[in-house]
């Protein structure tokens, strides 16, 4: 089977464009078509230009209470940091749920201690089937964040939206970036994504992806000529 899934991106909040502040995040994956194979891991390392901000959110889910199938009743209501919708041609109407901050750990080989580690986003899937889509965050060695969807089920998926919340209680920030620059509308071609999928059929598909900005387009050079009003000819409002 063929393997192309698309992913777009973009952050929304033209005042949260600047150093510190937190706009939202709008992801889609689309596989076009009923002949592809379908996605077992996604890897996203996102622009040096963001960086994940946990002490702005308004909760966290507890670990304990994060990797529950029913997570929806455990978690508190101010750990949800989004919302997801899945479309697959398996199921009549789409999957849709929120998606929930928690925290993670991870158990140290040598002592077997549980280290706190960075907080994971959890998708809760609801519907005919019920699904939790794990996100762990990890830092690369360039300092990028990088969000991991280890266990994606093997079934075809059509499209897929992933919406964060920005603002007061976003959970990413703009940061300075390696060219030293803390406004993201500096220069809004440079903000690279990189992502990687590997299929359920052992193949493998990476691409760089533009990440959108709300920067307001330059102003074009030149004055437009003004339209004339009503029952004035062109002529007379030429010579005005």
């Amino acid at each position: 089977l063929r393997f192309r899934p698309r992913l777009a991106m973009q952050l929304v909040g033209r005042r949260q464009t600047r150093i510190g502040r937190h706009p939202a995040v709008r992801a889609r994956v689309v596989q076009p078509g009923e002949s592809q194979a379908g996605i077992s891991k996604a890897v996203v390392r996102l622009p040096d230009s963001l960086a994940l901000d946990p002490d702005n959110a308004q909760a966290l889910c507890e670990f304990e209470d994060g990797t529950k199938d029913d997570l929806e009743n455990h978690c508190p209501r101010g750990s949800v940091v989004g919302r997801a919708r899945a479309a697959t041609p398996l199921l009549d109407d789409p999957l849709v749920g929120d998606v929930y901050f928690v925290k993670n750990i991870r158990i140290d080989p040598r002592t077997g201690n549980p280290i706190r580690t960075l907080p994971m986003i959890v998708v809760a899937l609801r519907g005919e089937i019920a699904i939790n889509l794990v996100g762990e965050s990890s830092t690369a060695r360039d300092g990028r964040l990088v969000n991991t969807f280890a266990a994606v089920p093997d079934a075809p998926v059509s499209r897929f939206n992933l919406n964060i919340k920005g603002g007061r209680n976003g959970i990413l920030a703009v940061t300075r970036n390696r060219r030293g620059e803390t406004n993201l509308c500096a220069r809004p071609r440079r903000h690279i994504a990189e992502a990687d999928f590997d299929g359920h059929n052992g193949r493998r598909f990476d691409r760089n992806v533009r990440v959108k900005t709300p920067c307001r387009k330059k102003a074009q050079k030149g004055k437009a000529r003004a339209k004339p009003r009503k029952g004035v000819s062109r002529r007379r409002a030429a010579r005005a």
